[in-house]
């Protein structure tokens, strides 16, 4: 929802209509906060993709076992 509101803002901007708003792309690429936000919403998709596949294999083996 984020990320589609700042391409929205950048690309359909009020006065220029369907031209692209570079300077707000080049402050919305360039904020740090934003990169921080980035970093670690991509870091934790990560692990919780490796925490889920540890589960499955946990769960599949446990079921072998008993």
């Amino acid at each position: 929802m984020l990320l589609g509101y700042i391409l929205h803002r950048g690309v359909l901007d009020k006065e220029q209509g369907l031209a692209i708003n570079f300077q707000y792309l080049k402050d919305i690429y360039f904020s740090r906060n934003v990169a921080i936000i980035l970093a670690i919403a991509v870091l934790s998709n990560y692990l919780a993709s490796i925490a889920l596949s540890q589960l499955v294999i946990t769960v599949k083996y446990s079921g072998v076992n008993n």
